[in-house]
């Protein structure tokens, strides 16, 4: 487009940015004010950044202004004057949006947080006549630019959703919505928002926290990339009901920061907050912590007391890692999930309790709800307002220098004689070249390490920044990067076992010497999960193997036969098919990925028809 330069608007931490495509308030006059746009900021409460307009001194008071506004005219020429012919302009209002959108050449966003689009644009010569009916700069028009089928918004609404299907579109039009409902909807349109709308502001508003692209103002949240921004779309949306969400995201992603921006977002001071670590739960105690007691239910209960459920009645309690929670307790909170009643362990009498949960997990708790590891009831109850998964800082790593930057000054502050320093550009493109494993997490750890470690330079360099793992050590599991555990390309071979011949155990005295185990937290036990759980899972699936060897079917080429194996392994004689499949689904999960022998990869592929 002609004559229109991009805004220079920051990404962080500052109003949002509304790109405005419409022929009569985006026109550029000569020495003259588009009064029309005057009028329509001041209607809906924006400050017009428009470029066009520089010499005029716009009274708009910025305090009042809820977002910032860029005009285009999406036609050209953009400032027309008698005897001009006034063309639609596709590609060139195409080719703008995709500037503001983003720069290929850099990957840097511009913040078009949110696009109004008009239906009808007036096409033809300017004349005197025209001018005098429509305004300086506006031609005769012609008969399609009025016909529905034919708006040349609905043509470039269709443009912008295939080129830019994640950029939010709202109508703004004074024809009648009825004539192209469906067409604006099939294009993905947002809304409709009718030309100076009787609330004004408040309509605006509504729309672009619903469906507009921004960061988060309050700081809280840091980042201007893609799908942070989407994902704070849907934590914007939640705000608007009280129904329960569940945050998926990899470890040190920031979910507990989510969970307290969807608390924040009530916009409520006294609404009350909570949160509990789900893992450190036990079966024994998870009654009493959530749900309180009443006095003398066991040894120890002298009064009746709440529980942190019914001590944020009202407000918003946060489950940490609800994944781990025992089978017990995901029993327990379904009741107070469904009818919003919790009764006190020794008590009688049920109490209601309004509580919004916002659970968040690692785990692919779909997945260990489709093999009944996590009550799928429940799951369907914790997720009724939707899930919202925040993106891993690999996938957003244009993030990179904002957070490096607010952790560079949070560990000088932190590090005794610590003085102000710059990252420097080497720096960062180290960073971005990481694949943070830990995310967000790893991240601030590794900074504030080299802050500490190297309190006194002045320019932070890629000497100074040490990561805990190196890239190419690392491999995925259920989508999170973790260190390599040896694992074995054959379950029948482990790599890393001693020779058959060196085990005196038999499988009693196995199961006694691991239960007299004790785990102590020394050095030597740290960051061992992950190896002891596949350790489990291999040992688990050898016994299951051998199950399945001692009960083919000689008759049938000794196939395998999985119901009479489940009966050999637990001495149940009335499982049922149904549990074979649903059991030795959830044993090989873990393993999937790396089944090799045969027998076992035929009795998961038969567990998951």
């Amino acid at each position: 487009m002609e004559n229109n330069s991009l805004p220079r608007i920051s990404t962080e931490n500052d109003k949002p940015c509304i790109l405005i495509v419409d022929d009569l308030f985006g026109r550029s006059l000569q020495n003259e004010t588009n009064q029309d746009r005057v009028n329509l900021c001041s209607h809906y409460d924006l400050e017009d950044v428009t470029d066009d307009q520089n010499w005029y001194a716009d009274e708009t008071d910025e305090e009042k202004t809820i977002a910032k506004a860029f005009f285009i005219r999406g036609q050209k020429p953009v400032r027309a004057a008698k005897g001009d012919i006034v063309k639609n302009d596709p590609e060139g209002t195409l080719d703008f949006i995709k500037n503001g959108w983003q720069v290929e050449e850099t990957g840097e966003r511009r913040p078009w947080a949110l696009i109004l689009l008009d239906l009808s644009f007036d096409t033809g010569m300017v004349t005197g006549e025209s001018e005098k009916r429509k305004g300086k700069g506006m031609p005769e028009g012609c008969s399609g630019d009025i016909d529905p089928n034919r708006y040349f918004g609905i043509e470039l609404l269709a443009g912008i959703n295939k080129r830019f299907p994640e950029l939010p579109v709202v109508i703004l039009s004074s024809m009648s919505q009825e004539e192209i409902k469906e067409k604006y909807s099939e294009y993905g349109a947002f809304s409709f928002l009718k030309k100076f709308s009787d609330n004004g502001s408040k309509d605006l508003e509504h729309l672009l926290e619903s469906n507009g692209l921004f960061p988060d103002k309050s700081g809280l949240i840091v980042g201007s990339s893609l799908k942070l921004l989407l994902a704070l779309r849907v934590a914007r949306k939640a705000r608007q009901h009280n129904r329960n969400i569940l945050i998926r995201g990899d470890r040190g992603t920031g979910k507990e920061l989510l969970a307290e921006y969807l608390w924040k977002a009530k916009e409520d001071e006294s609404r009350p907050w909570g949160t509990i670590n789900c893992a450190e739960l036990s079966p024994e105690l998870y009654g009493s912590e959530l749900f309180g007691y009443v006095k003398g239910a066991f040894t120890g209960a002298y009064k009746d007391t709440p529980g942190l459920i019914e001590k944020v009645k009202g407000g918003d309690l946060f489950l940490d890692e609800i994944g781990t929670l025992s089978y017990r307790g995901q029993q327990g909170l379904l009741r107070a999930t469904y009818n919003k009643e919790i009764r006190r362990v020794g008590g009688e009498r049920y109490i209601p309790v309004n509580v919004r949960f916002i659970s968040a997990t690692n785990e692919d708790i779909e997945g260990n709800a489709a093999i009944e590891v996590f009550r799928p009831d429940l799951l369907d109850r914790l997720r009724t307002g939707g899930t919202i998964v925040i993106p891993p800082l690999r996938e957003r790593k244009e993030d990179i220098p904002a957070l490096a930057e607010i952790f560079v000054r949070k560990a000088e502050r932190e590090t005794p004689s610590a003085i102000r320093r710059e990252i420097s550009g080497k720096t960062l493109d180290m960073l971005a070249a990481h694949s943070w494993p830990g995310n967000i997490r790893e991240l601030e750890n590794c900074i504030s390490r080299a802050v500490n470690d190297y309190p006194k330079i002045e320019i932070l360099q890629p000497v100074h920044i040490k990561t805990d793992i190196p890239a190419e050590s690392r491999i995925t599991i259920s989508g999170a990067d973790y260190p390599d555990i040896n694992r074995s390309e054959n379950l029948d071979m482990p790599t890393d076992r001693p020779d058959a011949g060196t085990v005196n155990f038999d499988l009693d005295s196995l199961l006694r010497y691991s239960q007299e185990y004790s785990f102590d937290g020394s050095d030597d036990q740290k960051g061992k999960y992950l190896e002891i759980r596949r350790a489990c899972a291999e040992f688990i699936a050898q016994y299951l193997k051998a199950a399945l060897e001692a009960t083919k079917d000689r008759a049938k080429d000794d196939e395998i036969q999985l119901q009479p194996a489940l009966k050999w392994m637990t001495g149940d004689k009335n499982c049922t098919t149904t549990d074979a499949q649903r059991e030795f689904k959830r044993i090989l999960k873990p393993l999937a990925s790396s089944i090799t022998d045969p027998v076992l990869k035929e009795a998961w592929e038969r567990s998951n028809k």
